[in-house]
This record gives C-alpha cells, structure tokens and sequence, in this order.
C-alpha cells in the first residue's frame, strides 16, 4: 500500500485538472484498495461494492482533500482513503447485521391494518410521543442534549461525549441514568 500518488502542485508547469489528479489516483491506488477490501469482505462482490463507494466517498470530498494534501505527504491520501475504506466497511457490516434483522422481524409480525386501526394507532402513537419528549424535557440539560444527539441527531455514545465536552463513560452514565427517569416518569403517568 505504499504506492506514491501524484497530486497537483501549485505553480507547477503541467499541472493536472483535480479530475485527472483523481483518475490518476484511482489508477495507482485500485490494485492495493481492492486487496485490503477483499481481506476485509473475504467476498470479490463485496469488496468490488465497498472499493466503489470509497472511491464515490473520495471523490465527493476531493477538492477538500487536494486543499489539505498539498502539504502533506502523498501517503496520507493513501491513509485517508484506507481509512475510509475500513469506515465504508464497518457500516456496511453495521447495516446489515443488527438493523435489516430487527426490520425483518417486525416486517414478519406486521399485518395490514385496517384505516380504524391505523387512525387509532396513530393518535396512540402521537400521545406516546408528546408524553415520552415532556418527560424529557424535565430531564437536566446535560441529560436533555445526550438524548437528543442519541436518538434524534443519531449519534453514537462517543460522538455524544465529544459534542458535550465529557468521557464516553459519563456519557454512557448520563444515558443510563436518563432512561431510568424516563421509564420511571412515563410509568408513573400510566
């Protein structure tokens, strides 16, 4: 994976178009990318798929990328594109593991329903949810914030930590905590 791209250097002579910087970067980098896609997916589909949405990934950031690279060392597009391979990885891994086998399994229980019990299901749905964001807007704020990143912004425990300034473990206490108190004020209002 060692392979040296060569960027567009400003005041160069020759300088490249950012998209043949690209195509040259690609034409350098295919042959390595595909082999780690491959150790990772142990799947030539897979990794075909993963190596492509990289480099689609890559591409929507290269201008982005040619401003910053400038002054770094040609291996560290090599390194960000490595890293966002194993990032495109872990989220197709993601995707599929827990989420498609949760939607599978409510997609098996669910029965149509009639227009009565959608309309009755949908009002039932709306009380629920005004109820579950009044008890969390007498959460603190820090306890307010977290579940909002968590569960609306969707952001991960570690993500959450960062944005309000705290360790992944608080984090992860503030969590516990505030679903305690939710469960305890929804239930009490049942």
């Amino acid at each position: 994976m060692g392979t040296a791209v060569r960027l567009p250097v400003p005041g160069e002579p020759h300088q490249e178009s950012p998209t043949a910087a690209y195509i040259h970067f690609v034409e350098k980098t295919k042959t390595s990318l595909y082999a780690f896609s491959y150790s990772l997916a142990k799947n030539r589909v897979l990794a075909e798929d993963i190596l492509q949405e990289t480099y689609t990934k890559v591409w929507n950031n290269w201008s982005n990328i040619l401003a910053w690279a400038a002054d770094l060392p040609q291996s560290a597009l090599m390194g960000y594109a490595v890293k966002t391979l194993q990032r495109t990885f872990r989220d197709h891994c993601r995707g599929t593991s827990a989420r498609e086998k949760r939607e599978a399994k409510y997609d098996s229980e669910m029965k149509p329903l009639s227009r009565h019990e959608s309309a009755d299901n949908d009002a039932l749905f709306n009380q629920m949810a005004r109820e579950l964001w009044a008890a969390v807007r007498e959460l603190d704020p820090t306890k307010q914030g977290l579940i909002f990143l968590m569960y609306v912004d969707e952001k991960s425990v570690r993500k959450s930590a960062q944005i309000l300034g705290c360790s992944e473990a608080t984090a992860r206490r503030l969590h516990k905590r505030a679903m305690t108190e939710l469960r305890s004020k929804i239930e009490g209002e049942i």
